[in-house]
């Protein structure tokens, strides 16, 4: 609740001291990497399922009609 708070300010006052106080801890912190691919990582692992489940799917065509006679 507390970042949500400082993004709210940041957007109110985007050089404000506790902006900077912000990105500096931020700049400072050394898993700053770490955590971005904490965040990412569902939504990569995702994404690669569901292109695996949707070529997986593509085998035959399906018995709906595609064109109109």
């Amino acid at each position: 609740m507390l970042a949500l708070v400082a993004f709210v300010q940041s957007l109110a006052c985007p050089d404000c001291a506790p902006v900077r106080a912000a990105r500096t801890a931020i700049a400072a912190d050394p898993d700053r990497w770490l955590y971005a691919l904490g965040v990412a990582a569902p939504f990569l692992v995702a994404s690669a399922v569901i292109a695996l489940v949707y070529r997986l799917g593509r085998g035959e065509p399906s018995r709906e009609v595609t064109r109109w006679r």
